[in-house]
C-alpha cells in the first residue's frame, strides 16, 4: 500500500486525470528538480514544435525517489531527435490501484494514453482485456536482448508480453550494525555477514539465535530483536516458495500445494512463538499495511529493532527518519550514506546450506503501450522504438542505483552503494503466478499461518489444517503433494 498526500483539492485533481485544468496534467516540479531535468523540458510545446514529430503521452506515477523512470523517455527523446518524437510526460499524484482503474475507463472509451508505468496486476488486467499492445515483437529489438527470459515470463500473460521490465520492489533484511557491536561483534563481523548470508554461512537458524541472545541479554526489547515483513502474506508465501514450494502445476494447469515446503514454513513460525519474538504490536490489523511499516520504521530509526525485513526502497524512507530524530530538523535531506554506517542491507538467509539466500520481489513495474483501439492512436511502433532507446540509458542507470528498487539495465543489476549483498537471478523469487483463485488460496496459506504465530497451532497442526481447507475450498482443482 502506498500512502499520497493529495495536495490538490478533489475537484481538480479530477480534472487533471481528466486532463483538463488548462489541457496539461501538473507534473510535480520536485521531482524533475530532485532528478536534475531540464525545466525547459517538461513545459508544455507550441504546436509548431511538434510538427513532423509523433507525440507519445506518458502516465506515471512516481514520488521524487522514483523521478529517473518517468523522466528517463523524455530525455531519451530530446537526446535522439533522429526519433522525431514529442513526449509529453504526466506525473499523477493518484495511487496505483485508481490509476489502473482510471486506464481501463479510458481504454475502454477509446482515450488512453500511449505509455503508462504500472505494476504487474494492473497490467495483466488491461492485458486481459485487450487494451494493452502485444511487446511480442518489440522485445526483439537488440537493446532488449540482454533482459533474462525469467524477467519477460513474469511480465507476461497468455503468452503474450505486456510490459517491458523496468525496476521491481523486492524485501531484504536489515540489521542494526549498533546493537550487533553491543552483542560483542567485531566491525570485520559485522561488515562480512551480508556476504556469510549470501554464502549460506549464517541461516535463518542463526538469525533466531542471534535475535534470542538480544533479548536474553537485554540488549533489545522482546518483539524487536526479528521481524518479518509486516505483511503476513508475503512473508510466508516468500519461506513457502524458498522450501520450494509451487502455487502452480503448470504443466496440469492446477494449483498446487507442497506438504514438505508448507511444514518448513510454519516450522519457521512456530520458532518465532516458541522463543517470544513476535510482537503484536508491530501487526496492528486497523492500521493496515502502510501504518505498521510507519511504526517499523519509527522503532528501527530510534535503534531499538536488531533484525526487521522490509522493503529495500524503505532505505531512503528510514534515512530520512533517522536524521530527522538525530537533528531535529524536519527539512533536513536524506543522508544514505550517513544510514549506512549504522543500518546494514542483505538477503534473506535461506533456511538450509543446500539453498540460496533470497529476495522476494513483491511488486514488478513496467512501461505498458496501450493499443490502437485504447487510444485512437497508431504510434504504438514509435513507443516501442523509445523504449529501445531508453532503456539502456543513463537515467534509468541512475534510477536503479538512487531508488532503492531492483534495476536490471544494459545486461546487470543497478544497485544502490548501501546494498552490499550480491544479487543474481537465482537468488529472486518471483511473484505468484496469475491463475484464477490464487488469491483465496494464499489467504488460507495465511491465515493458517498467522495462527501458528499466535501459538494456537504447531506446524504440523497447521500443515494439516491448511491441506484441508485447500480441499475443501477447491476440491479436484488443487493438488497436494
Amino acid at each position: 500500500m502506498h500512502y499520497k498526500r493529495y495536495l490538490l483539492p478533489s475537484l481538480c485533481l479530477v480534472s487533471l486525470i481528466l486532463t483538463s485544468c488548462g489541457g496539461v496534467l501538473y507534473t510535480p516540479p520536485t521531482a524533475a528538480v530532485h532528478c536534475d531535468i531540464d525545466p525547459a523540458l517538461l513545459e508544455p510545446k507550441a504546436p509548431t514544435e511538434a510538427e513532423g514529430k509523433t507525440t507519445i503521452e506518458l502516465w506515471a506515477t512516481a514520488e521524487r525517489q522514483y523521478c529517473w523512470r518517468v523522466y528517463a523517455p523524455l530525455v531519451t527523446a530530446h537526446q535522439r531527435p533522429d526519433l522525431a518524437l514529442s513526449v509529453r510526460i504526466h506525473n499523477l499524484e493518484i495511487n496505483e490501484g485508481p490509476l489502473g482503474e482510471r486506464l481501463m475507463e479510458l481504454s475502454t472509451r477509446g482515450n488512453a494514453p500511449d505509455i503508462a508505468y504500472l505494476f504487474n496486476q494492473a497490467a495483466v488486467k488491461l492485458g486481459k482485456a485487450g487494451h494493452l499492445y502485444s511487446l511480442n515483437n518489440c522485445r526483439k529489438k537488440p537493446e532488449f536482448h540482454d533482459i533474462p527470459d525469467e524477467f519477460w515470463t513474469n511480465f507476461s500473460d497468455d503468452g503474450q508480453a505486456w510490459g517491458i521490465p523496468i525496476d521491481m520492489e523486492a524485501i531484504f533484511l536489515f540489521y542494526n550494525k549498533t546493537i550487533l557491536a553491543q552483542l560483542g561483534w567485531t566491525d570485520s563481523q559485522i561488515d562480512e555477514l551480508p556476504a556469510r548470508i549470501d554464502s549460506g554461512d549464517f541461516l535463518l537458524d542463526d538469525l533466531i539465535a542471534t535475535a534470542r541472545k538480544a533479548v536474553a541479554t537485554n540488549v533489545v526489547q522482546p518483539g524487536l530483536a526479528l521481524i518479518p515483513n509486516r505483511v503476513q502474506r508475503t512473508t510466508i508465501e516468500s519461506l513457502y516458495v524458498h522450501g520450494g514450494g509451487q502455487f502452480v502445476d503448470q504443466e496440469r494447469q492446477q494449483l498446487l500445494i507442497q506438504h514438505n515446503a508448507l511444514e518448513q514454513t510454519y516450522s519457521f513460525l512456530a520458532a518465532l512463538h516458541r522463543h517470544q519474538l513476535l510482537d503484536a504490536t508491530l501487526a496492528i490489523p486497523s492500521f493496515g499495511d502502510w501504518g505498521n511499516k510507519l511504526i517499523l520504521r519509527d522503532a528501527a530509526a530510534h535503534d531499538r529493532v536488531l533484525f526487521w525485513q522490509a522493503h529495500a526502497s524503505e532505505f531512503p524512507r528510514l534515512a530520512m527518519d533517522y536524521q530527522t530524530i538525530n537533528h531535529g530538523d524536519i527539512n533536513v535531506q536524506s543522508d544514505t550514506a550517513m544510514l549506512n554506517k549504522q543500518i546494514g542491507i542483505a538477503l534473506i538467509p535461506a533456511t538450509t546450506k543446500n539453498r540460496m539466500a533470497y529476495t522476494r520481489l513483491v511488486n514488478s513495474g513496467q512501461y505498458v503501450i496501450f493499443a490502437p483501439q485504447a487510444t485512437g492512436r497508431t504510434n504504438q511502433e514509435a513507443a516501442c522504438d523509445l523504449f529501445a532507446a531508453t532503456y539502456n540509458s543513463d537515467l534509468l542507470k541512475k534510477h536503479g542505483q538512487k531508488s532503492g528498487l531492483i534495476t536490471f539495465v544494459d545486461g546487470g543489476f543497478y544497485l544502490p552503494d548501501w546494498f552490499s549483498s550480491q544479487l543474481s537471478l537465482d537468488s529472486l523469487i518471483w511473484l505468484p503466478p496469475y491463475f484464477p483463485k490464487i488469491n483465496e488460496y494464499s489467504e488460507i496459506i495465511v491465515e493458517t499461518g498467522v495462527r501458528v504465530e499466535l501459538g494456537e497451532l504447531n506446524a504440523s497442526e497447521a500443515v494439516g489444517v491448511a491441506i484441508q481447507r485447500l480441499r475443501d475450498t477447491f476440491g479436484s482443482q488443487i493438488i497436494v503433494e
